[in-house]
């Protein structure tokens, strides 16, 4: 097969019109690379026409099918990387909501937790007070104890003066009192000495 003169095969006038693409501004590259692309469609469209019309065959159009071909495969496996990328973003979502699910559960068990607590505090505040409540009825009848072993004092006064006596009527408060019994001891101080 021998080569027409008349028929250039040199690169044209797109790959020229790409070369000093780096000098162009962001807008004349966008308007450059829109021109290239209706070239192009323009001369598939042609090609396409003349396939039809029969004046061209398969072995005249096969440089362009491999054209389409690279095209087809490149989107193929642009096509690939983008389902990769979404099946990677898919598992990274599942991933996330499981994450998400686990910190849930587990802020919801550090929640039931910390109301535990604050019930349990609850139930130790309320024994801390009785049991204050108990130490200081014990703190007084320690010191009723005491005054009585060593005889300073009274206790609790009925207030209930016995004049023919000239004494008073005290009331002391036995253990078995404060332990929630009902008993308690009547002694009859007189201010002679005298008495039970």
């Amino acid at each position: 097969m021998t080569q027409d003169d008349t028929i250039p095969t040199q690169p044209g006038s797109c790959a020229l019109r790409l070369a000093q693409l780096n000098r162009h501004s962001s807008r004349t590259k966008k308007a450059l690379i829109q021109s290239l692309a209706t070239d192009i469609s323009s001369a598939f469209i042609l090609i396409a026409q003349q396939s039809e019309a029969g004046h061209l065959r398969r072995k005249h159009t096969y440089p362009i099918n491999d054209v389409v071909s690279i095209i087809k495969d490149t989107e193929n496996s642009q096509r690939e990387m983008l389902e990769d990328a979404v099946r990677k973003y898919k598992r990274r979502t599942r991933r996330s909501r499981r994450e998400k699910e686990w910190m849930q559960r587990e802020f919801r068990g550090v929640v039931k937790t910390l109301k535990s607590i604050n019930k349990m505090l609850g139930v130790w505040r309320e024994r801390v007070k009785r049991v204050e409540a108990v130490a200081e009825e014990l703190g007084a009848v320690r010191r009723e104890c005491e005054m009585l072993r060593t005889g300073r004092g009274t206790v609790i006064v009925n207030g209930e003066k016995d004049d023919a006596a000239g004494g008073e009527i005290v009331r002391i408060a036995s253990p078995m009192e404060v332990d929630g019994h009902e008993r308690t001891d009547w002694v009859d101080v007189r201010d002679d000495g005298s008495g039970p």
